[in-house]
């Protein structure tokens, strides 16, 4: 019996796993959340009144278990990521 573990394994993380480009995602993820305090910060300051600042965020997902994987005909990713407000 022939055992193609080692062949599937070589497969997966060379063509279908990105960990290549988790950097490139975090990146992404980071911009956007900057991007929402900048916002925040021009809400509060335009419009004078109180809008709440995100306490924290949190990574989630394929992204926070390193198991993003290729989509098959697009080169769209879910970037699941919480942002909790008080």
């Amino acid at each position: 019996m022939f055992n193609s573990h080692k062949l599937l394994n070589k497969f997966y993380d060379d063509s279908v796993r990105l960990k290549e480009k988790h950097d490139t995602l975090r990146d992404y993820r980071d911009k956007n959340l900057q991007r929402v305090r900048d916002g925040m910060a021009l809400l509060r300051e335009k419009e004078k009144i109180s809008h709440p600042y995100y306490r924290e965020d949190l990574e989630q997902g394929s992204m926070a278990m390193s198991t993003i994987n290729q989509a098959q005909n697009s080169d769209d990713h879910d970037i699941d990521h919480a942002i909790i407000y008080d």
